[in-house]
């Protein structure tokens, strides 16, 4: 049974449809996972490891679709002969035109989750640093106060100077 080179074209739209609503809804996922880094509280960390559950949910089910596209997009390739769909400056089959906009518009979804996530990663670096900071300062403070706390015992030397 062949399947027509139109019923793939508009397959592969309705999967990059389903792709686009997924890739917005990371996004929205990684800005929000933005606001709760800048916002550290006790209470935002559970914020927060909700939003990478809830994104690598989303990731998974990016990925299931993209398995689903790219046999589907080799093939329409392979009938059009063309290497990309950037390459065609007509539309050959109808759709063609929509699913590159569709494909257009995923990619500048996924740069602006990129430079979302550029910027989720710097500032969980900088609260890591902040963290690391105040625990050193709480060592310090333990060394210090542990000093204060010891008890002197019988045999201490308090430097008296006895001449003979």
């Amino acid at each position: 049974m062949e399947v027509k080179v139109e019923e793939l074209v508009d397959y592969l739209i309705r999967v990059s449809e389903g792709k686009l609503q997924l890739v917005k809804k990371l996004l929205d996922l990684t800005i929000q996972q933005r606001d709760a880094l800048k916002a550290v509280e006790d209470d935002d960390i559970d914020i927060l490891n909700n939003l990478i559950q809830g994104k690598q949910e989303t990731m998974n089910k990016i990925d299931i679709l993209d398995q689903e596209f790219l046999g589907k997009f080799i093939k329409v390739k392979e009938i059009l002969g063309i290497e990309n769909f950037a390459d065609l400056k007509e539309e050959p089959i109808a759709g063609v035109k929509i699913l590159k906009e569709k494909i257009q518009e995923i990619m500048v979804v996924t740069e602006e989750i990129s430079s979302v996530d550029k910027e989720n990663t710097m500032k969980a670096q900088e609260n890591l640093d902040e963290i690391k900071k105040q625990l050193k300062l709480v060592k310090i403070g333990k060394k210090t106060n542990h000093g204060y706390g010891k008890k002197f015992t019988e045999n201490t030397s308090i430097l008296i100077d006895k001449k003979k």
